[in-house]
């Protein structure tokens, strides 16, 4: 793995995509010749290679993590989540991912609308059981009782008001019960599907070079 610093600097747990390379002429290790797009990693120009058509990597680049920051309006999820369920004849790795992202994606615009709604019916323990029982298919199984009893809970010591202070909060609980982030398995599949981002850099002065730092770990 390979941690980029100054122009692009990525640690964990923040966004680390796999088979990064710093370099201008690295192959790429497939069985056949690899194909190469450009593309823009978090600002920086870069070329996306992996044994698939152009069309396939540029599809797996527009739903990679870089794609999807946790800003994105109910509209823009439902964008990329159209563009996963585009993804085809990819290895299983990748299949899993784009199913779990659209799993995941499919349950914040759930939480997203149905908060939508709540605002519109205003105060009332009817409305946020309403609410529950529309997450509830998007929860993990095993998890829902306790989901529900702290949104009770939440919705009680906030005087039963749908604002910032009860939401924000409500949705950082839901976040941690439906779906898990798939950051990490992004960057799996693509190592699997011998994907590689490549990412070259001008070497300047002490002050303006660009370094790469290997980390033997997974």
């Amino acid at each position: 793995m390979y941690f980029l610093t100054r122009t692009l600097h990525w640690t964990r747990p923040a966004c680390v995509l796999a088979g990064l390379l710093v370099s201008s002429g690295t192959a790429l290790a497939a069985d056949s010749k690899p194909e190469e797009i450009q593309v823009t990693l978090f600002g920086q120009p870069c070329k996306m290679t992996g044994p698939y058509p152009k069309s396939t990597l540029s599809l797996i680049h527009e739903i990679s993590p870089e794609k999807i920051p946790p800003t994105l309006s109910i509209d823009q999820m439902r964008k990329v989540r159209a563009k996963a369920m585009n993804l085809k004849g990819v290895t299983p790795q990748l299949e899993t991912y784009r199913d779990h992202l659209r799993k995941r994606l499919s349950a914040k615009i759930a939480f997203e609308e149905a908060v939508q709604e709540a605002k519109k019916k205003g105060k009332g323990l009817k409305t946020l059981k309403t609410l529950l029982t529309n997450l509830k298919e998007h929860v993990t199984v095993g998890r829902f009782e306790t989901f529900e009893t702290e949104a009770k809970a939440l919705f009680d010591k906030n005087a039963e008001a749908w604002n910032e202070f009860f939401i924000n909060p409500l949705r950082e609980k839901y976040e941690s019960v439906i779906q898990p982030e798939t950051e990490e398995e992004f960057h799996k599949s693509i190592r699997v599907a011998k994907i590689q981002y490549v990412c070259a850099f001008d070497e300047g002065t002490d002050e303006n070079a660009n370094t790469a730092d290997e980390d033997d770990g997974e």
